[in-house]
C-alpha cells in the first residue's frame, strides 16, 4: 500500500500535471488555471470540489495512482467546476 504523499509533493505534481493539460488539453488546462488546491482527508473519494472552485485531494488516495490516473481525475474534477455542478447540486 502506497502511503500518503505529503502536501508539498502533491503541490509539485498538481503544478505539473496543469502544465500537462495545458499541452494536452488546452481547454481542460485554461480552466484550471483559476482553480485553488487544498490538501484534505476524503474518506471514499480521492478528490472533490466545490463553488468556490477549489479542487480537494485526499493524500492517502493520491498517493496510490499512476501518473496518467491523476491527470485523469484532475481533468475530471476540473469538468464538475467547468460545468458548475457543486451549484447544480445544491438546487436539486
Amino acid at each position: 500500500m502506497a502511503q500518503a504523499m505529503s502536501e508539498k509533493e502533491i503541490q509539485k505534481e498538481f503544478s505539473t500535471i496543469k502544465g500537462a493539460l495545458l499541452w494536452k488539453c488546452p481547454f481542460i488546462g485554461s480552466l484550471i488555471s483559476a482553480a485553488r488546491l487544498r490538501i484534505l482527508e476524503l474518506p471514499g473519494a480521492i478528490a472533490a470540489v466545490d463553488k468556490g472552485r477549489t479542487i480537494y485531494i485526499n493524500p492517502e488516495a493520491w498517493g496510490r495512482l499512476s501518473r496518467g490516473e491523476k491527470l485523469g481525475v484532475i481533468a475530471h474534477e476540473v469538468l464538475h467546476l467547468a460545468f458548475r455542478h457543486a451549484y447544480r447540486a445544491e438546487k436539486a
